[in-house]
């Protein structure tokens, strides 16, 4: 994620110095840039945004919460299928650069394997879910 679109933002540019953000304004960036909420917390640590203290409660807790989504997936007797998992943990923009760098050649499958952290078998799923997530804006 560029850091002048993130810095440019009005929530963040309001905000001078590392501090903690609320749940709304980082479900909103993450919203805004198709990324999951700990890709925005993780950017702005590295911006000097936020705080390692806080980034490490953020992310426990988003742990958390995936693990009780889980759970009860479990309970259910369902689950999220891997190309929606993909698309939710890694964002829509972040799996677009991966997939246009493997389309021009810029980086080899198994690169596309690494980043994604998926089997190659699952690389039309989950080009076929992002195409329909980009149509429906």
């Amino acid at each position: 994620m560029p850091a002048g679109p993130l810095l440019g933002d009005r929530r963040v540019a309001a905000n001078p110095g590392p501090r903690d953000w609320d749940d709304d304004t980082i479900e909103a960036l993450a919203e805004r840039f198709a990324v999951s909420r700990e890709v925005i917390l993780r950017r702005l640590l590295i911006l000097g945004k936020t705080t390692d203290e806080f980034y490490e409660q953020k992310r426990d807790e988003y742990i958390a919460q995936y693990r009780m989504a889980a759970a009860r997936a479990r309970e259910r007797g369902g689950f999220a299928p891997l190309p929606v998992v993909t698309l939710r943990d890694h964002g829509r923009q972040y799996t677009r650069l991966v997939l246009d760098a493997l389309e021009r050649e810029r980086i080899t499958f198994a690169d596309v394997s690494d980043y994604l952290g998926v089997r190659l078998k699952h690389l039309d799923a989950i080009t076929g879910l992002l195409e329909r997530a980009e149509r429906r804006g």
